[in-house]
């Protein structure tokens, strides 16, 4: 939550102050809204090059699609991927390195230090790996669990399982075998489009991760394979359709190529494999339904593939997602209220169009056009962000949504106050897109029945049924008929 690069200089000095020991720094959390926007004019990697120049250092943002490094993290992994440090034949905004990511270089060449998308990510597991131990990963899943036991889940899909190595599913694995877990666990596995060259690639990553899909066990099922179709809106990597703010050509960052979407899911399909993307711009959103459609075409077994966010969508993008049993998770708590200083925030820093802006998460288009339509938060349970069931319904049907503000966390709500988000405002102002809200009972099986589809576990969860497993949840008020201002 730093508000400048040089603010995140000084937490992170005093960081590596006070913890000397640690082999690797890691810090996630900034983001551009704080005015840490990239700069291939500037040196970010030399800021921190000050602080630690034997030891990696690695600054995620908030979204994970961002990150600012050291000289070091960047000698440790670039030659890993035959990347290299000072490339004066590459453009300034390299994305030829590797696939699906993008690394500044300033004019002579040298990487700057802030690094995007695949890049970013590829650094992350790559120095993450080792960095947390088995204690460390045990603790982690209690505490999750706790999170979503206080808030009413009892199934949880995962899109990051193996993002860091291994450990966490292995963990998952071994925490069930003694009877450490109660929340159903549904892993999905993440390839990346740099591991994806050719036939032969696609073909050993879909075996490694079948592989995965073997070990199933009380409360752990397997999901499926995840993969990036394009960045975030808010990095400016999101693909979309018209250019971002400020740009004539900045159309956002295609990440995985739609004919290598297509051969993942049409063999991942034929093993029963369902294949989950992060697809968040129109274009994105309409290159994985391009995907998705060819392949179901061609193996139409009923294999369900989902995509994740789909902020924006063309419209005649929703009817092919219900011709061919496209599941969508959408982001129902983004759906923040503008205030004027938000929004001017909102666009000067991350530069959306605003014909975007005012058509972001289009729940009721979703189950208008009987798209099974289910909601993400996007964060780890235990990270303190507003996903209680009934902040998100409330966020979901109401306008003005009164109490979402009290969903969040202390430091967010220092956030939200400094953007206007006072008091006396709040409830005079509308949900981002508010002709998209829909009907109480319709967001009910959005958190419910909607959940379990979009999972594959509707035939035992997500409704009370007979033969069904008593999955639920008591609550204090009839949600379906008290006033929307007190659903919370």
């Amino acid at each position: 939550h730093s508000d400048s690069f040089k603010e995140l200089l000084s937490e992170t000095k005093a960081y590596v102050k006070q913890n000397p020991d640690k082999k690797i720094y890691v810090g996630i959390g900034w983001n551009i809204e704080n005015g840490i926007l990239p700069d291939v004019d500037k040196n970010f990697a030399k800021g921190l090059d000050k602080i630690c120049a034997d030891k990696p250092i690695i600054l995620v943002d908030s979204d994970h699609h961002q990150g600012i490094v050291n000289t070091k993290a960047m000698e440790m992994i670039f030659p890993k991927k035959n990347i290299s440090l000072v490339a004066p034949d590459k453009q300034r905004e390299d994305t030829a390195s590797l696939e699906g990511g993008i690394i500044l270089r300033l004019p002579d060449g040298r990487a700057n230090g802030y690094v995007r998308d695949q890049v970013i990510m590829y650094m992350a597991n790559e120095l993450m790996r080792d960095a947390v131990n088995d204690k460390e990963y045990k603790c982690a899943i209690e505490d999750m669990q706790t999170v979503l036991h206080s808030q009413g889940y009892t199934n949880y899909n995962e899109g990051y399982i193996n993002f860091y190595g291994d450990k966490i599913f292995a963990q998952l694995i071994k925490n069930d075998a003694n009877d450490e877990l109660e929340v159903n666990m549904r892993p999905n596995f993440v390839l990346f489009a740099y591991e994806l060259k050719d036939d032969t690639s696609v073909a050993q990553a879909i075996n490694r991760i079948d592989g995965f899909h073997q070990q199933t066990s009380k409360h752990i099922l397997p999901a499926g394979i995840k993969i990036f179709v394009d960045g975030v809106t808010e990095s400016r990597t999101g693909a979309i359709d018209t250019p971002y703010v400020g740009s004539t050509d900045n159309y956002g960052n295609l990440v995985t190529p739609e004919e290598t979407l297509y051969k993942l899911t049409k063999e991942a399909n034929k093993k029963g494999i369902g294949i989950h993307t992060h697809s968040y711009g129109n274009v994105a959103v309409n290159y994985t339904v391009n995907a998705f459609t060819k392949a179901q075409n061609e193996v139409n077994n009923g294999t369900r593939n989902t995509i994740a966010h789909a902020r924006n969508v063309f419209d005649a993008d929703y009817k092919r997602m219900t011709d061919n049993n496209i599941a969508v998770a959408e982001n129902i708590v983004w759906r923040t209220p503008m205030t004027p200083e938000y929004k001017k925030l909102f666009i000067e820093t991350c530069l959306v169009p605003d014909h975007l802006q005012d058509s972001a998460y289009p729940v009721r288009s979703f189950v208008k056009n009987n798209v099974i339509v289910a909601s993400s938060t996007d964060a780890p349970a235990a990270n303190g962000y507003p996903t209680d069931v009934f902040n998100l319904v409330e966020m979901a049907v109401n306008p003005r949504a009164f109490n979402w503000v009290a969903g969040l966390d202390k430091i967010e709500q220092d956030l939200f106050m400094a953007c206007g988000f006072t008091p006396e405002k709040i409830d005079k102002l509308e949900i981002t897109n508010a002709d998209e809200c829909v009907p109480v009972k319709d967001a009910l099986d959005i958190m419910t029945i909607n959940g379990a589809k979009y999972m594959g576990i509707d035939a035992d969860r997500g409704s009370i049924e007979v033969g069904k497993y008593a999955d639920f949840i008591l609550v204090d008020k009839n949600v379906l008929f008290c006033p929307l201002n007190v659903i919370v």
